[in-house]
């Protein structure tokens, strides 16, 4: 959806310049001369033509602008998703967020198959809405790498969260650093293809000077997502690594 409004964008200015500079064509006189009043005609659309183009390539700029700022949000966002996954030594609904039950041979999150409860800070209950599933929904459980041990009465699954030990305190963290590279990344990535689409504009016309505002512009927006991942990555090391 992003590349097809920018590339539409792009062409806005051009389109414009060609339709200006069409009606900007002077009359002439018998003898080959323009005629003041033509002459006046054609600045005066000279002059709108500018003044056209410039408010196109504003408003190119704001929806590029909101553009990025959206998808470094959705980054952002995706991060905090990663997160809430990672264990804490506390129990937490969000802990099964990420678990994947075949359900009749199709994968569906687990908290669509059952109502998940929390008890005490250290138990996490699963209850079903068929109780067919509860052996898979067991299964994944203790397939999805979480560190934890499952039971099933024949009614429920009951998960107790033991508090975790160094080793895995530490094996966390490394977790969330890698969630944390991945936002990076995706932010840096979608820098780059702002920075393409300002070249381009550039190429069709922008000047160059407001160019290299917008990208001074871009680079502070990148670097202010930046410091919002080290933010969230830095309180989930601490709710970590906090016994």
């Amino acid at each position: 959806t992003t590349t097809t409004t920018t590339t539409r964008l792009f062409h806005a200015p051009r389109t414009l310049r060609q339709t200006c500079s069409s009606r900007a064509r002077p009359g002439r006189q018998a003898g080959g001369g323009v005629s003041r009043g033509d002459l006046g005609v054609s600045m005066a659309v000279r002059g709108l033509s500018s003044r056209m183009v410039l408010a196109v390539e504003v408003e190119d700029l704001e929806v590029l602008e909101l553009e990025t700022m959206e998808r470094m949000d959705k980054a952002l966002e995706k991060l905090s998703e990663n997160l809430m996954t990672v264990r804490t030594g506390r129990a937490s609904q969000a802990m099964l967020d990420g678990v994947m039950v075949d359900y009749y041979g199709a994968p569906t999150p687990i908290k669509s198959l059952a109502s998940i409860t929390v008890q005490d800070g250290a138990n996490i209950v699963v209850q079903p809405f068929d109780k067919g599933s509860l052996g898979e929904i067991e299964k994944a459980v203790r397939d999805a790498d979480l560190g934890l041990s499952p039971t099933n009465d024949g009614s429920i699954v009951r998960i107790n969260v033991p508090q975790l030990t160094a080793e895995r305190r530490k094996d966390m963290v490394k977790v969330v650093g890698k969630f944390a590279e991945e936002s990076k990344v995706a932010v840096r990535n979608i820098r780059r293809d702002c920075k393409k689409t300002l070249d381009k504009y550039q190429k069709d016309g922008l000047s160059e000077d407001l160019c290299k505002d917008k990208e001074a512009d871009l680079q502070q927006m990148t670097d202010d997502y930046m410091k919002k991942i080290e933010g969230v990555v830095k309180a989930k090391e601490k709710e970590i690594t906090t016994v």
